[in-house]
């Protein structure tokens, strides 16, 4: 509570504004509570209820901003609620979203309830049976009847905002944000009142404090009540309050040995000195000397606890003072113990995504005062079930809208165009994932990448495959940390289905040459996901073996351990068809998963087909086609080769190169395993359509390159 000598003032100055009218419950709030009474009257109808039916319910607790109108539709429609029901509920909707700018109050939508489906009949039952209840003793009796069993997976956050939709003068919010504003109110909350088993206990001291001081029934007023804004409407507080723009967040680590977080919680203080008792400087010496009154901090107890034991507030900042052990004065800061918070180990700590940054994780805790951000502070202090609890997969918006578009190819140049064109967009439609298989020189890599960028701009993955791949390069694996624990690391296909945050994402992948390695050998578990299936990995995270999921449902809950599969998720694949024979054979397993489209040479190579290649690549001068053409004709007759090797050559040449040496750097490297007779008759051929000077150059190099006798080539 705040810092002030009375309160009667600021009681009397409430009542005062509500009897004449001042506060009073919106007409949003009262709305928003009107769905959620619908909902479940709908519910009811039904003879029993599963999780989804009870995860639906919550998620119409929740403001629009966080879940939109279309996935609350989408919930009604897929529910087993009779139709006459579902358009009662849908057209009530709607109108609400054009009387307002959201339906919904609360801001928790990333949760997910992650209960049995006994479980969930049991708390939907209770929710039904308090409907047409009136007695808020037999309300209490009911509901605590099942609560008080306690639920993993559903907590005091998510049931009290449902029953407070459905009796909003007996049931108070106590989610984090409605447990916080209580205790700054002064009422005394159980320990871990995040917990289900706690709610209604809270819920009476909550009661009684509302009608103890104030004359309004309805808990909404009592949640928006700007509290500490009535406080200086009507006395001056003792220590003025920090903006909270200015406030810093800390992290204070406690030595058990030295001393422990539990001898300060009933209202003590501990004081920090600046320097060890060897006169040294303690570790990051700014967040001492930077620490003001009223910063927040959290309590970490080291080993062997390892432990988040609680938050609290700094009372004194970085001043001069005696200290037990001291001689002379030394730099002091003082703290105070606030409330405990649900244990977070060590262990967890490491796990959480968005902390690895932190100054403490990064130190590992040695130390004793660390910075902390305040999304930090914020994930430290919330309740277990609010940090683990993600959202569901169609919380994610991962689809690919452009999968309707057609393909158009833009910065490449193919003389059957049209058709490639048409292949693509059909067999990305039709969910295959593609091979282009072509030539060396037929630009594969280029069209893969135009392909992605056409559908999902810069989202997606370029990899060239390795002989020596195994599912640890695209699977993933186990590397140690920087404690020296083993913990999973995301192979390449992982990656473009989980984020650094643990978050799905669609991310599409190019595989280069695909061929160079053993499919079945680096592939693994994928190739159940890619039908549709979902593997479970030999691995964990946070517990729980990987799974990769092949088919998501919307709603599947979000967790770090599940890898999902998005139905529009692509690789993109190339492949040579000279390596074809000489390279991994691919299973048939494996083909059946992919649609195979040729990206051939040209059918005619003439003047006019090489000026239009010259032009889609930006050259403006047209100096040496004719040479180029009547090699590039010479080349096919012994190996296809696609238009990258003219870019090439044209480059050099158009730079001030001649076309000798165009051929020796570009072209006859590409002649490596050919039978004997066939470079030298390519030789032969090749040095018709160049100068008799050059002649000599390029017999050579053959020579020395191919180990043939130059002799071979005359005659």
């Amino acid at each position: 509570m705040s810092n002030i000598n009375n309160l009667k003032e600021v009681y009397e100055k409430i009542n005062e504004d509500y009897n004449i009218g001042k506060l009073e419950k919106d007409e949003h709030s009262k709305d928003s509570c009107e769905i959620v009474q619908i909902v479940i009257i709908e519910l009811a109808k039904l003879k029993s209820w599963e999780k989804d039916d009870l995860q639906m319910l919550y998620l119409f607790t929740v403001g629009t901003w966080k879940h939109s109108i279309v996935s609350k539709t989408e919930l009604i429609k897929g529910s087993k609620i009779p139709d006459l029901g579902k358009r009662r509920i849908i057209d009530f909707l709607n109108k609400l979203n054009e009387k307002h700018d959201h339906v919904g109050m609360f801001g928790t939508g990333t949760f997910t309830i992650d209960v049995s489906n006994k479980i969930a009949n049991e708390i939907l039952t209770s929710f039904t049976d308090i409907l047409k209840m009136e007695d808020y003793r037999k309300i209490f009796d009911r509901v605590e009847s099942v609560f008080k069993k306690g639920c993993k997976g559903f907590g005091a956050g998510m049931a009290s905002q449902i029953l407070y939709c459905i009796k909003p003068e007996i049931f108070p919010v106590c989610n984090s944000q409605g447990r916080n504003h209580y205790k700054r109110l002064g009422v005394n909350l159980t320990a871990y009142p995040d917990r289900l088993e706690n709610y209604i206990e809270n819920v009476k001291r909550i009661m009684k404090f509302r009608d103890d001081h104030f004359d309004f029934k309805d808990y909404r007023i009592l949640d928006l009540l700007d509290f500490e804004g009535y406080i200086q409407k009507v006395q001056k507080p003792l220590v003025p309050k920090k903006p909270d723009s200015e406030i810093k967040y800390y992290w204070i680590t406690a030595n058990p040995s030295i001393w422990s977080v539990s001898t300060i919680k009933n209202g003590g203080e501990v004081t920090y000195t600046a320097v060890n008792k060897k006169g040294r400087k303690r570790r990051l010496q700014s967040a001492f000397k930077e620490a003001k009154p009223n910063d927040r901090v959290v309590f970490y107890e080291s080993a062997p606890v390892k432990k988040i034991i609680g938050v609290g507030t700094v009372t004194k900042g970085f001043h001069k003072g005696k200290a037990e052990g001291y001689p002379e004065d030394v730099g002091l800061i003082c703290f105070k113990y606030d409330e405990d918070v649900e244990e977070l180990t060590w262990n967890d700590l490491k796990e959480i995504p968005a902390l690895k940054d932190s100054e403490p994780i990064k130190n590992g805790a040695q130390g004793s005062l660390f910075h902390l951000t305040k999304e930090e502070f914020d994930i430290i202090a919330s309740p277990v079930e609010e940090i683990y609890h993600e959202q569901r997969y169609s919380d994610y918006k991962l689809s690919v809208d452009k999968l309707g578009l057609t393909f158009k190819v833009q910065d490449l140049y193919f003389e059957d165009h049209e058709i490639i064109e048409n292949q693509i967009t059909n067999v990305l439609q039709n969910n295959k994932h593609i091979i282009l298989i072509g030539p060396p020189g037929t630009v594969k890599s280029k069209l893969a990448q135009e392909i992605c960028k056409f559908y999902v701009d810069d989202n997606f993955i370029m990899s060239t495959a390795r002989s020596d791949w195994t599912t640890f390069d695209t699977i993933g694996g186990l590397l140690p940390d920087q404690d020296g624990c083993l913990s999973f690391v995301p192979g390449i296909f992982l990656k473009c289905t989980q984020n650094e945050l643990e978050k799905p994402i669609n991310r599409w992948l190019i595989i280069d040459e695909i061929n160079r390695t053993d499919i079945d050998k680096s592939f693994g578990s994928l190739f159940s996901a890619l039908t549709g299936d979902t593997s479970t990995l030999s691995f964990s995270k946070l517990g729980k073996l990987i799974k990769l999921i092949g088919n998501p449902s919307t709603a599947d809950s979000v967790k770090a351990h599940k890898f999902f599969i998005n139905k529009d998720w692509r690789i993109i694949a190339t492949m040579n068809t000279y390596d074809k024979a000489s390279l991994y054979e691919m299973s048939y397993a494996f083909m059946r998963r992919f649609a195979f489209i040729p990206v051939d040479i040209p059918n005619k190579i003439n003047i006019e087909l090489i000026k239009n290649y010259l032009k889609k690549w930006g050259f403006e001068e047209e100096v040496g086609v004719e040479e180029i053409t009547n090699v590039w004709k010479v080349i096919n007759e012994f190996r296809k080769i696609g238009p990258a090797i003219v870019y090439d050559m044209y480059k050099y040449i158009n730079s001030g190169g001649d076309i000798a040496s165009a051929i020796i750097l570009y072209v006859l490297p590409q002649f490596e395993g050919l039978e004997e007779e066939h470079q030298i008759n390519f030789i032969k051929e090749i040095i018709k359509d160049i100068g008799s000077d050059n002649h000599e150059r390029i017999i050579s190099f053959a020579s020395e390159y191919f180990d043939i006798n130059k002799r071979k080539f005359s005659g």
